[in-house]
């Protein structure tokens, strides 16, 4: 192959040596570029999304906090309402779901698990109801045995049947008797808010979920409904073990493999999780990578137009020599050889000027 390029034309040779000499630095500078850009984009996807996760454990736990201690003063305030027999305990809650709107409903349960006070906000309760149902709910029997606060799982609301989160506080005396347990019901649609802020590309979204992996707030509306369990995902399984990272997981909702970071919501052991499909980040590399190989395509076409205009500067005046040179022969060495234009290369001019001395009678 290489002797059969040693005949060819010194144009056709001169073409194919600059494309090669284009085409190598092109290709060496792709590959550095493509993996520079994988590179790059998973860690910028990496140092994002992680922080993003701890970002929103953050708020979610100021959530928390904040509606732990007005239920805490609220049970204070009960106690003493309590105490003295007042008839202003269910203006007391009405009052403290105003002042909170974080709170579905509030119930004030005694020692014994009747309800004694119960204000919700919304709709009125239709008088069938047994608010007595309260009795047997995990909370508050956790807060009247253990004497401190306590948070459910998600579950389902035994009166409404939406998906709610409980929280139980202990109401206690001036002097520490425990007289009862006040039962605070979660607005899911406020997390739910909380978690639909963090949008970013076309299909990135962050979920929430509790202490058991049951789905709090997910872009997903019907898992919302059904509390969906994906306890069995290992990205859910270290969120529930209180890690923080990055990790890549299938997701059933995205049908496709997602790059998501995550993190764990302290005291009350929730998971955020900050997923973003892969094909997204691929798409941007890709992106980039067209980008470049539009401007290799370009600066080819450059090279190969130098090139070009290169072989007709150097070959022209050779290929007039030599054209002249066959009629020259042609007509029994009759005639002299046309004078090389002053525009050509030095060594072509030196080599018209020899022809010319030779062929000159």
């Amino acid at each position: 192959m290489l002797d059969r390029l040693r005949t060819k034309s010194i144009s056709k040779q001169l073409l194919l040596v600059t494309i090669l000499a284009a085409l190598l630095p092109i290709a060496i500078l792709g590959y550095h570029i493509y993996q520079s850009a994988w590179d790059d984009s998973w860690r910028e996807v990496r140092e994002k999304h992680q922080l993003l996760a701890q970002n929103l454990a953050v708020p979610l736990q100021g959530y928390v906090n904040n509606h732990r201690g007005f239920l805490a003063m609220t049970a204070q305030h009960a106690a003493m309402l309590q105490q003295t027999r007042s008839a202003d305990a269910a203006s007391l809650l009405r009052t403290s779901l105003q002042n909170m709107p974080g709170f579905r409903s509030l119930i004030q349960l005694d020692m014994h698990g009747r309800v004694l006070w119960y204000a919700q906000n919304g709709k009125p309760l239709a008088n069938d109801v047994d608010v007595q149902v309260f009795a047997s709910e995990q909370c508050y029997s956790k807060a009247r045995t253990s004497g401190a606060w306590s948070i459910s799982r998600i579950k389902r609301n035994p009166l409404t049947g939406e998906p709610t989160i409980f929280m139980g506080q202990p109401i206690r005396t001036a002097s520490g008797e425990m007289i009862g347990v006040l039962l605070g019901e979660l607005s899911i649609e406020l997390i739910e808010a909380i978690r639909a802020k963090v949008r970013f590309g076309v299909k990135g979204h962050s979920a929430f979920v509790d202490h058991t992996g049951h789905v709090i707030a997910h872009p997903n509306a019907e898992w919302m409904r059904e509390i969906r369990d994906i306890s069995d995902w290992p990205i859910v399984q270290a969120m529930l073990a209180g890690n923080t990272g990055v990790t890549s997981f299938y997701s059933p909702f995205m049908q496709g493999n997602m790059v998501a970071g995550y993190a764990a919501v302290p005291d009350v052991g929730w998971g955020v999780m900050v997923p973003q499909p892969e094909a997204e980040i691929a798409a941007r590399v890709h992106s980039l990578m067209l980008s470049h190989l539009l401007w290799a395509i370009a600066g080819l076409l450059l090279a190969i137009a130098l090139a070009i205009l290169l072989a007709r500067w150097i070959i022209g005046p050779l290929d007039q020599l030599a054209r002249a040179g066959r009629q020259l022969m042609h007509d029994g060495l009759q005639g002299n050889l046309p004078a090389v234009r002053s525009d050509a290369p030095q060594e072509v001019r030196e080599l018209g000027t020899v022809c010319l001395l030779y062929t000159s009678p």
